[in-house]
């Protein structure tokens, strides 16, 4: 199964171990493997398999579990670390704390085009969703884990800039 990681911020982290981010963001710049990720495409594996998925460490031990929503601008993610029952979720809450987590997926590449030199995903099947200290894509990094007051006004900024670069692509077309 692939694993590639995308961007990652943490918009908050409660002392609950809740957390809101975006995890991949569309029609960025190629990750490291060469993948652009479209609008809509992890749209049909939301529908088939529902919006709930364990949240794993490195790809392999369960922290928790994350729901996911596909947006206009990424796949937005809404996550609890099991802090009561899974000793690694403790571990994990102290890496997103001090900033030192990406986001990666393990997935199905169902359908791509290439584009010059990258490929484009347009439906991907999504099995698993991790929180990685070492991402394959460099700007996978967790970048935000202030305040929720902070953070929100920090993502809207972002999220605001998003929608404008989509509105001129769109433009273009």
């Amino acid at each position: 199964m692939p694993q590639t990681a995308f961007a990652f911020e943490v918009k908050a982290v409660d002392d609950e171990g809740t957390f809101e981010g975006i995890a991949s963001t569309y029609n960025d710049s190629p990750d490291s493997y060469g993948d652009v990720i479209r609008p809509n495409a992890f749209s049909r594996t939301l529908s088939a398999a529902g919006t709930d998925r364990h949240l794993l460490l490195e790809h392999h031990d369960d922290v928790g579990k994350v729901r996911l929503e596909d947006s206009p601008s990424g796949l937005l993610v809404k996550g609890r670390l099991d802090l009561q029952q899974l000793p690694l979720a403790k571990k994990a809450y102290g890496l997103l704390k001090s900033k030192k987590m990406g986001m990666s997926f393990g997935y199905h590449v169902v359908k791509s085009e290439p584009v010059g030199n990258a490929r484009h995903l347009t439906e991907i099947r999504l099995y698993e969703v991790s929180l990685t200290e070492k991402p394959a894509n460099p700007n996978a990094i967790v970048t935000d884990v202030k305040s929720e007051e902070m953070a929100i006004k920090k993502i809207s900024g972002r999220l605001d800039a998003v929608r404008k670069g989509i509105q001129q692509w769109t433009l273009q077309i």
